[in-house]
């Protein structure tokens, strides 16, 4: 609870159990504040669907990059992480990944404003980009500190085909390999648009193809 901000008594709290570090396992710990989940819950209890798993957007768009978009990774150092950065209208989820799928760190950020520049290019404001490029810098700094560095950076959502954000990252300067999840997955019949808007969903799906060999992954509908 000292790690997580916000109140397991008041939160969906869920368990995943990773990859072994010597004589132990490692063990993340999820929560979702309940006035986020109980009502996107409901929506699906109360149909003919019947639901079997809820998950972060982060975690889906990882397994969407591990299967389809294994050549960005190849070329990542060893031991490095993997940064998926889910950019919304908004928010914006920044998570720290292993190679093994377990997740080290997230945050979401939400967008200070919803105003857009231009409305015809729907750009995010500069302050808004800033936040998000400040925010990842700072964490990838903490964990380099660590001795734990970010090998590569992987930008989806609806929002995230921003130019704005591979320049302050310094990606010309080849301080990060950073791209876009449309640029490293490609799929029959699926648009670079589409990949961005549905990726998370394409990746939940995956999950949904054979649930019990991601069994032992974080489902909020598992309490601990």
């Amino acid at each position: 609870q000292r790690e997580i901000p916000v109140p397991f008594s008041h939160a969906q709290v869920c368990t995943s159990f990773g990859g072994r570090e010597g004589t132990d396992i490692r063990a993340t710990v999820y929560a979702v504040a309940g006035q986020i989940f109980d009502p996107l819950h409901s929506v699906f209890v109360s149909g003919a669907l019947r639901l079997l798993a809820m998950e972060t957007n982060t975690k889906a768009l990882l397994r969407l990059l591990t299967t389809f978009g294994q050549s960005a990774l190849q070329t990542s150092p060893s031991g490095s992480l993997i940064a998926i950065v889910d950019v919304g209208h908004a928010w914006t989820t920044f998570s720290l990944y292993t190679h093994i799928g377990s997740n080290l760190f997230s945050r979401t950020i939400p967008h200070a404003s919803r105003e857009k520049i231009s409305t015809e290019k729907n750009e995010l404001t500069q302050g808004t980009v800033d936040t998000i490029v400040e925010t990842m810098r700072e964490t990838m700094l903490f964990f380099k500190q660590k001795h734990q560095s970010v090998g590569v950076i992987v930008f989806g959502g609806v929002e995230a085909k921003d130019d704005r954000f591979k320049e302050k990252l310094g990606s010309v300067q080849g301080e990060y390999r950073t791209h876009l999840i449309s640029d490293v997955v490609k799929l029959n019949g699926v648009s670079a648009s589409q990949l961005h808007a549905f990726g998370g969903a394409i990746g939940a799906a995956l999950r949904s193809i054979n649930l019990r060999k991601h069994a032992y992954q974080h489902n909020f509908l598992t309490r601990t």
